[in-house]
């Protein structure tokens, strides 16, 4: 790792860090499962094995895509005084809040993206 990617890392929360690390072993469960149903796939077996293979697989899918909208990004702003700020996933309407009345989104309500203001 470069000093500077060590940097940053060391910057994180330890929330976004630990998602991070959980991001990385549900990625390489992933490559097994694939590797796994190649296998499979070769050689004759049974399609049950095969199937449960298949849907260890979506489910890695879903619980990564899951993981990736913990990690916090910022809106995307028009840049204007007034501006709207939209979610960076998505690209609907997040609410900024207003100080002392309304705090700022931390999710996006429409895709569930955390929110970095």
């Amino acid at each position: 790792m470069t000093p500077e990617r060590a940097k940053w890392y060391d910057s994180l929360p330890p929330e976004e860090k630990m998602t991070r690390i959980h991001l990385g072993y549900f990625k390489h469960s992933l490559s097994v499962q694939k590797e796994r149903l190649a296998d499979l796939n070769i050689e004759p077996s049974n399609q049950d094995e095969i199937q449960q293979c298949k849907g260890g697989i979506r489910a890695t899918k879903v619980s990564i895509k899951a993981l990736r909208k913990q990690i916090a990004m910022r809106p995307i702003t028009d840049g204007e005084i007034l501006a709207s700020y939209d979610c960076p996933v998505c690209n609907n309407t997040v609410d900024e809040g207003f100080p002392g009345f309304r705090l700022p989104d931390e999710y996006c309500r429409y895709c569930g993206q955390k929110l970095r203001w």
